[in-house]
């Protein structure tokens, strides 16, 4: 692009960071990083978010965190994507840490932030499990998204009647189950008529 005399931007290079993560090739990030860098669009909050995902897509989680610190504007998906980061990577409590610093700075979580948290809160503790929830209550907006991966967050951690108990208010708030809800929600009834055999 450049060689043919058109200038990357801050449209473009979002689209090219987002091409990185997905086909995991850290060296063209860095190279779209010194880039931008070299172009003075390092500070530009789309630019910063496309590099806090590239990075932690590729597993390099301090420099997406490093890159997450020094941006002088964050937003929603800044902090999301540092979550999404550290749940993919196994870093379940830092994912929550995070999830606990936005709360600090009075950042609501949304439907992706708890999409985001689903990989953290497979088989954790009790505490991990209770935050989710309140996390989940206090959302402004439960989408079919939230609502499902606080049902796979109570199947995916042995809490079958919480999860089917979910699913019912779910239903009674109007909200239309899919395949995902479904598929989630089938292994808790099983577990439950095993229960009463």
């Amino acid at each position: 692009m450049s060689s043919h005399g058109f200038c990357p931007d801050h449209y473009t290079y979002p689209c090219v960071l987002k091409a990185c993560s997905g086909s995991d090739n850290l060296r063209v990030g860095l190279q779209i990083h010194g880039a931008v860098v070299k172009v003075g669009l390092d500070l530009n909050l789309f630019i910063g978010n496309g590099l806090v995902a590239m990075y932690s897509k590729c597993r390099c989680l301090v420099e997406a965190r490093r890159v997450l610190d020094e941006m002088p504007i964050r937003d929603v998906v800044s902090w999301n994507s540092m979550v999404s980061g550290y749940a993919q990577n196994g870093c379940f409590d830092k994912a929550l840490d995070v999830c606990r610093e936005m709360e600090l700075l009075k950042i609501k979580p949304d439907a992706g932030t708890m999409s985001s948290l689903l990989p953290a809160v497979t088989n954790t503790c009790s505490d991990n499990i209770l935050y989710v929830k309140e996390m989940f209550w206090k959302l402004a907006r439960k989408s079919l998204v939230s609502w499902n991966v606080m049902i796979a967050v109570f199947v995916n951690n042995s809490l079958s009647s919480e999860a089917v108990d979910l699913y019912s208010q779910m239903e009674a708030y109007g909200i239309e189950p899919d395949y995902f809800t479904v598929a989630s929600i089938l292994p808790a009834c099983g577990d439950l008529s095993a229960i009463f055999l």
